[in-house]
């Protein structure tokens, strides 16, 4: 079974942070982003997106194990100009599980 649960301490919070190491980490690609400035985009005391905007960070669990991350956001003064709410997603990363990956969107209609 998957949990997709907010973030509520610090340990998740890095979890959610670090994730994308144990994701990439064989991918000679990748390039890692700065983790201070990763850290500042989801703190609604410094990230300037929650000056107008709410979002809620999320990660997935699977028997015990961190499977994926998950950020889900609404920008206020865009959602205004629509005259609608509209929900955008970030921090997308997914164990190569596609059973995770549709049990996190299903889970986020109910987030």
């Amino acid at each position: 079974m998957i949990e997709l649960h907010p973030l509520t301490t610090r340990r998740e919070k890095r979890l959610f942070l670090t994730f994308p190491w144990r994701i990439y980490k064989n991918d000679p690609l990748w390039v890692p982003p700065i983790l201070s400035e990763r850290e500042k985009v989801i703190d609604p005391a410094r990230g300037p997106f929650f000056k107008d905007g709410h979002a809620e960070c999320f990660i997935a669990w699977k028997d015990s194990k961190l499977v994926g991350t998950l950020c889900l956001a609404e920008d206020y003064n865009y959602t205004r100009s629509l005259g609608y709410a509209e929900c955008m997603f970030n921090f997308i990363e997914v164990v190569e599980d596609y059973t995770v990956f549709e049990a996190m969107k299903l889970n986020m209609h109910s987030a």
